[in-house]
């Protein structure tokens, strides 16, 4: 799930518009074939409701501004859930409206369809009332004519002040460090250890054979497999080993380090393992850091 999550987040724009207009659609047949037709609408509640409906969604954008907190705790698939989930009940909504509505303006909730098909909807917005009946038999009697009208308008504005307020909050949210390592460091940890390795892999693509700075230190490849992450380094020396204990507690206590890039990775569960040889290809030994490693520093 938590994959799947972070895989909606980083869609295409685009293509996440696809699959919330997919989740109201799915919503709207879910409710036009299971649900019963509510009373007949009129031309005004109906539109309050619409309007009213359109800010709720669109305020529950703002579960978004606690991604890094829903990243943190591996619950990043609960904001996508909650977007997707209220675009289904908006639609399953927007269905029973537009049912009530064409009862109203048609005598047949069949004719609901046509509130899903842009400019044919206007013929079921703006169609008068086929019967008149009394407020009490129409949903929202007591909201109609020029009352639900203008509170429709004022919704209607407030949807798109909100839609603006929730892509400063998401986009400021999104912008910080913390949350950038949040989602970074939930990102691994949603993938399978081998996935997860094999992307650790490819992200020395191109990169190697790399000369350290001390021009000594080369490392020349990486691998990751059943777990554990391998450096290959070459040390441009004669020496045959064995490695010096002050390397190796030096290089145990820069991946154990909590604000480095490979602490994350040992928190995942993977071992890291650094192999050394010299120019000769002599091997001069290896050595593993692990969790246990790190817990005791």
């Amino acid at each position: 799930m938590e994959t799947l999550a972070y895989d909606y987040l980083y869609l295409d724009p685009n293509m996440q518009s696809l699959l919330g207009l997919l989740a109201i659609f799915s919503g709207a047949i879910f409710g036009g074939l299971v649900l019963h037709a509510p009373k007949p609408l009129r031309r005004s509640p109906a539109f309050l409701l619409v309007a009213l409906v359109g800010l709720v969604t669109a305020l529950a954008g703002f579960a978004w501004t606690n991604i890094e907190v829903m990243a943190n705790n591996n619950s990043l698939w609960l904001l996508a859930a909650n977007e997707l989930g209220i675009k289904f009940a908006g639609g399953v909504c927007f269905v029973l409206i537009a049912k009530g509505r064409a009862i109203d303006a048609y005598g047949s909730a069949w004719y609901a369809f046509l509130g899903f098909v842009p400019l044919i909807n206007l013929f079921l917005i703006f169609k008068p009332s086929l019967n008149r009946l009394p407020k009490e038999q129409t949903g929202l009697g007591a909201l109609a004519g020029v009352p639900a009208v203008v509170l429709g308008l004022f919704l209607l504005g407030g949807i798109g002040a909100v839609e603006r307020a929730v892509a400063r909050s998401v986009a400021q949210q999104f912008d910080t460090p913390r949350t950038e390592e949040a989602l970074r460091v939930g990102y691994l940890r949603s993938l399978d250890t081998e996935v997860l390795l094999d992307l650790l892999v490819s992200q020395f693509d191109g990169t190697l054979p790399k000369l350290y700075s001390d021009g000594t230190t080369t490392l020349m490849k990486v691998e990751g497999k059943e777990g554990t992450f391998t450096y290959h380094y070459q040390l441009d020396t004669s020496y045959n080993g064995p490695l010096w204990d002050e390397a190796i507690a030096h290089a145990t206590e820069g991946n154990c380090d909590p604000s480095g890039a490979v602490r994350p990775i040992i928190d995942l569960g993977v071992k890291i393992q650094h192999t050394y040889e010299n120019r000769n290809d002599q091997p001069l030994g290896s050595f593993i850091v692990s969790l246990k490693d790190c817990e005791k520093t």
